[in-house]
């Protein structure tokens, strides 16, 4: 497995970081929206079991506020995956590098696996956070 970032051919085209900022406006939408109520997320509104992605919005509100520990503590998943996108980001818009990973299948489907173990101890920290556990 090869982690690399290389010196990219072409400009960014200007749709991801709209779609990035749509996507801030839409959860701080959200957040204003839900005022009225303590639960966004559809499948614990209609379930009573938080998702693996519950505290999502919560955790973008307080790393938007700089509250880095309490993001972490709604969702720490959503944290490291906002990290890892805003590096890679970074390296693209701020010095025109793009991140290239090389990997043989077997490769692929041990890190799908661990994305997958990843998902799995972040729902029980949701769950647990919410009492489930």
């Amino acid at each position: 497995m090869r982690l690399g970032a290389e010196r990219s051919r072409r400009v960014l085209p200007m749709w991801p970081v709209l779609v990035i900022v749509a996507i801030g406006a839409g959860i701080a939408l959200l957040h204003v929206l839900s005022r009225g109520s303590s639960i966004v997320c559809t499948t614990r509104r209609l379930t009573g079991v938080p998702c693996p992605t519950c505290g999502s919005t919560r955790a973008v509100m307080a790393m938007v506020r700089g509250d880095v520990s309490g993001a972490l503590a709604y969702n720490p998943l959503t944290v490291v995956a906002l990290a890892c996108v805003g590096v890679v980001l970074g390296l693209r818009v701020g010095f025109g590098r793009q991140v290239r990973l090389e990997a043989s299948g077997r490769e692929w489907t041990l890190l799908a696996a661990g994305l997958l173990v990843l998902l799995g101890i972040n729902w029980a920290w949701v769950l647990w956070r919410h009492g489930m556990l």
